[in-house]
């Protein structure tokens, strides 16, 4: 079965975002070709091994009314708010509101830490 295949298959069964490894590695190389740094980073944030992480969640009750960047143990990149989603310079980062969804990379965890 091909790739594309597979997606419509997760979409028909109710999938909202489907990471297809095939586009996905594409994706990496045509990234790479803006330089090496920029792919390897993409490659670090997807990896359980990489020094940083992606993490979703939701804003807590004392950061209501704060922007992104005060509130985030790492770098905020992006607020979902109901259908709309906003970047850190967008106006609306400057003013979470309850019910909001934070992306933000954090560090993970130190490779010591994580062999305990």
């Amino acid at each position: 079965m091909r790739a594309a295949d597979n997606e419509s298959l997760a979409r028909q069964a109710g999938a909202d975002v489907v990471v297809n490894p095939v586009s996905f590695a594409g994706l990496l190389l045509a990234r790479s070709s803006e330089g090496t740094h920029v792919a390897d980073y993409i490659a670090d944030l997807v990896t359980t091994e990489g020094d940083v992480s992606i993490r979703e969640r939701l804003v807590a009750p004392h950061e209501v009314g704060r922007s992104l960047q005060d509130v985030c143990d790492g770098q905020g990149v992006r607020i979902h708010r109901g259908t709309l989603h906003f970047s850190p310079w967008d106006r609306e980062a400057a003013e979470l509101k309850a019910g909001d969804l934070i992306i933000e990379v954090v560090p993970t965890l130190p490779k010591a830490a994580a062999n305990l």
